[in-house]
């Protein structure tokens, strides 16, 4: 976990604005405010559902080498698979055990973040000796996948309190609903953002050491490299649905003003 929590703000939640209002529109900022101070310097408590931080590898690795009239083939291919789950790093604003109305009472959370990892890579490899030369020639491609995303819900596992708990839910003011800007705001402002990356590599490369005399060998080589990398955001509600509020940079809007939940890039 980053750390533990510092509250800076009035403790007196009739007094503060902005976000952290809604807390207290909530009904929920007094909890908010016992979470951050439970913790400490040397003390600090995680609430992520999983607090696990786990990570499973499995790689594979085929190795060939046949001799042919005019050359040594070597062929290596691998794949490898790597599933991490980190749950134990989270940052939220009060994070200590303190419940409210279905459970958690922090203002916000940042937690669960799986990631999936597909690499695989292959490699030929022709060598060989002519007279005074030996020689290498070779190609290799290289490509990586990977996905990982968080969660970064808003008043998670808060329900709507009653009239009588707290009658300050149900105030309506000239523009402002407040039921409806608390609700919304947890339904709406929390988000699952993702990515998808891919990085991918082709070479071919080339080597030869010629023997010019017993004491001497002059050695020449030439590789080209080619890089491509793919970089996908993915921004949807907590839950998975789609969030009409995701802006990417560049983004293009429809006729409707509708727009996808994905930012693209390539390099």
């Amino acid at each position: 976990m980053l750390g533990s929590c510092r509250f800076n703000l009035n403790k007196n939640g009739a007094l503060v604005g902005g976000f952290p209002a809604l807390a207290n529109f909530f009904g929920t900022y007094d909890s908010m405010v016992a979470n951050c101070e439970a913790t400490s310097q040397d003390y600090a408590l995680d609430n992520n559902p999983n607090q696990q931080a786990t990570t499973d590898t499995d790689s594979f690795t085929l190795t060939q080498n046949f001799a042919l009239s005019f050359a040594d083939v070597t062929i290596i291919s691998n794949h490898r698979e790597i599933d991490n789950y980190n749950g134990t790093w989270g940052w939220n604003m009060g994070n200590g055990p303190h419940l409210s109305r279905a459970g958690n009472s922090n203002l916000l959370d940042v937690i669960n973040n799986p990631s999936n990892h597909e690499i695989d890579s292959h490699e030929i490899r022709f060598s060989g000796d002519t007279g005074n030369l030996s020689w290498t020639l070779g190609a290799y491609i290289f490509e990586e996948d990977s996905v990982d995303s968080i969660d970064v819900p808003i008043f998670r596992g808060v329900s709507t309190p009653t009239p009588a708990e707290w009658p300050l839910f149900y105030l309506v003011l000239p523009g402002l609903n407040v039921a409806q800007t608390v609700l919304g705001t947890q339904a709406f402002g929390s988000r699952t953002q993702s990515s998808i990356v891919t990085n991918s590599n082709d070479a071919i490369y080339a080597e030869g050491t010629y023997a010019i005399d017993d004491q001497t060998d002059l050695t020449v080589g030439v590789r080209r490299s080619n890089d491509d990398r793919e970089f996908t955001r993915v921004q949807t509600l907590y839950g998975g649905g789609f969030d009409p509020g995701n802006n990417c940079p560049g983004m293009v809007f429809d006729a409707n003003g509708a727009t996808s939940d994905r930012c693209y890039s390539r390099s």
